[in-house]
């Protein structure tokens, strides 16, 4: 914030940089799926596909995003609540890393 107005500026995010990631999300966790695996995620209607380069600790909170769908999702014989499964950051090479709940990873 400048005077009262909202300044956007470019940030340079590094995707190889673990402790720039760790500072922006918290620690790192063990997940489903782990950190190099290319994997298809659904956004929507849409389908991507993206390497994993991080995965968010279920206890962390985004406050820019609004909370998942509730209830039981199934994936890979594993039964999450979306607030208990991490959640994945997903680079997809179109510019900007996507943010997943673990239900939305397809493949």
């Amino acid at each position: 914030m400048r005077n009262g107005q909202r300044i956007y500026e470019h940030f340079q995010f590094d995707v190889n940089d673990g402790q720039q990631l760790a500072r922006l999300f918290g620690p790192l966790c063990e997940g489903e799926y782990h950190l190099g695996d290319t994997t298809t995620i659904k956004v929507r209607d849409r389908q991507y596909t993206g390497k994993i380069i991080y995965s968010i600790p279920s206890s962390k909170t985004l406050t820019s995003r609004k909370s998942g769908s509730r209830g039981y999702h199934t994936i890979s014989g594993t039964a999450y609540t979306n607030d208990m499964a991490p959640r994945y950051i997903v680079d997809c090479n179109d510019g900007f890393p996507h943010i997943v709940h673990q239900s939305q990873v397809v493949q």
